[in-house]
């Protein structure tokens, strides 16, 4: 999945974006591909959480721009 893709490439994102990335996101993209290898967070789960997240962000858009 996207999820997994970005977070097993999670060096090369850090070296070619880490400019961009705040030492918070940095951080917390760190502690999440930690977890999900440790089986701390359920990948399902989190995958819902970020496609609920971006409906959210849709919808207000469309709210803001009518």
């Amino acid at each position: 999945t996207a999820v997994e893709c970005v977070l097993s490439q999670g060096r090369q994102l850090l070296q070619f974006t880490r400019n961009r990335l705040s030492p918070s996101s940095t951080r917390a993209l760190r502690c999440l591909g930690s977890w999900l290898q440790c089986d701390l967070v359920v990948h399902d789960e989190l995958v819902q959480v970020v496609k609920l997240k971006k409906k959210r962000l849709r919808d207000k858009d469309q709210v803001d721009s009518n």
